[in-house]
């Protein structure tokens, strides 16, 4: 089951709701993290998924799923089963860090700062499935329990990514909360290496301090009306300077950024996919929008 195509479409049109903060942060000189912040996190419950663009490029690369799952398998003899699962699907040659499991490969639970590279246990589609469990919580013949996975009751932990882009691997990691049950997860914040074949600790998200200009750049409220985006800056940032430019590069407007409320006003824009950045001496900001 491949639903990339409709999934693009869906996340495509989400961007008018501004789906996450961007921050680029450069670390060594031939180094960039890409780090997005789902701001809010996103509770999924059944059914329901997430589709995670790792280097927010319109495409999907992987889609996190909360769903109620029923049916047979056959460990000696069939037996029928219901469960709640949290899964993961993979797309193309994407791949996960994962351990092999009895049905399916499972996705591995990885702390703060475990090095993402190429001698991560990578896992991807396995005899044409897609298919990754998270976490599995159910019944077999209406009577055993079933529990699955290494995600169940799981927080603040990462699952470990890697997606090929223009034949080029890229290392990355998505943080994730897991119910218990395995009813619902929550996404919190996701980032990938723009360095081809270049390593990434897990949580890394590119600043050299996680600190409060971090915490003030998220604190930015950027929103976009009819003819003019609004732009609330909290105190502490300095030297701000607002830019928006569209698909191809053009820079459709550039205006200064003080503490408090901004308006900068937008006229003429035809439809299509904008980014607006928010430049501060702290630190750069970034998200995209949609003009239907």
């Amino acid at each position: 089951m491949n639903q990339k195509s409709t999934l693009n479409k869906e996340k495509l049109m989400k961007y008018s709701a501004m789906a996450g903060t961007v921050l680029a942060a450069s670390g060594a000189a031939d180094a960039q993290i890409i780090y997005t912040d789902v701001n809010p996190d996103q509770t999924i419950g059944i059914p329901g998924a997430f589709a995670l663009d790792l280097n927010n490029d319109l495409t999907v690369d992987f889609n996190i799923t909360a769903s109620f799952r029923s049916g047979t398998i056959t460990i000696g003899i069939p037996v029928s089963y219901t469960a709640d699962g949290v899964a993961l699907e993979l797309f193309d040659s994407n791949q996960a860090v994962a351990s092999s499991g009895s049905l399916y490969p499972y996705g591995l639970v990885i702390d703060a700062t475990t090095m993402i590279d190429d001698q991560s246990s990578w896992m991807g589609n396995t005899l044409g499935e897609d298919t990754m469990f998270l976490a599995v919580d159910g019944l077999a013949g209406g009577t055993f329990p079933v529990q699955l996975g290494n995600w169940a009751g799981e927080q603040n932990k990462f699952l470990g990514l890697k997606i090929v882009v223009g034949g080029n691997t890229h290392y990355g990691w998505a943080r994730l909360n897991v119910a218990a049950d395995a009813s619902s997860f929550t996404i919190k914040d996701y980032a990938y290496q723009a360095t081809p074949a270049t390593g990434i600790e897990a949580g890394d998200n590119g600043t050299i301090n996680v600190s409060v200009e971090e915490q003030m750049l998220a604190g930015i409220k950027m929103r976009f009306f009819d003819s003019y985006l609004g732009v609330n800056v909290p105190e502490g940032l300095n030297n701000g300077e607002l830019t928006v430019v569209n698909t191809t590069g053009q820079v459709i407007a550039r205006e200064g950024l003080n503490n408090g409320s901004n308006q900068i006003q937008l006229s003429e824009m035809a439809q299509g996919i904008y980014m607006m950045s928010a430049r501060f001496d702290e630190g750069i900001i970034t998200k995209k929008f949609m003009i239907k």
